[in-house]
């Protein structure tokens, strides 16, 4: 909090060459600084007990530290620019992955509902609470 308002109070908020909201990492602290008050506001007042749900956004504070990292920052943005990429790979993977299980319905369907309990008889009894495979 102190750091956004010395940060606001230096560059300026919005007018300005180097102006607070003219950076993505800025604007994200803003919001997580925002999302911090409102949920304290509605611990604090009964009637703004609709804030509190707001408490889940709190697990984006580990990000304000790559903000101030720059060899974080570079990570995070290598992993983004790797997403095209990894997508690809992923959408081959299960291209793979949705032929294989097609295949073994079609080999394997109906060969492996046997039940194992010799004392059982009957399919009936053979159900799910009992020793099956």
């Amino acid at each position: 909090t102190l750091e956004l308002a010395v940060k606001v109070v230096a560059y300026g908020f919005i007018v300005g060459r180097a102006a607070y909201c003219k950076s993505g990492w800025n604007l994200l602290d803003l919001f997580i600084v925002i999302v911090s008050y409102l949920a304290t506001l509605g611990e604090v007042f009964p009637q703004l007990e609709k804030f509190r749900s707001l408490r889940l956004l709190r697990a984006l504070r580990p990000l304000r530290l790559v903000s101030r990292n720059p060899g974080m920052r570079l990570i995070i943005r290598s992993l983004f620019e790797a997403l095209p990429d990894v997508s690809n790979a992923l959408g081959v993977v299960l291209t793979l992955q949705i032929v294989f299980a097609i295949l073994g319905l079609q080999l394997f369907m109906g060969t492996l509902g046997s039940c194992t309990n010799p004392s059982l008889l009957t399919e009936a009894e053979c159900v799910p609470g009992n020793s099956s495979a």
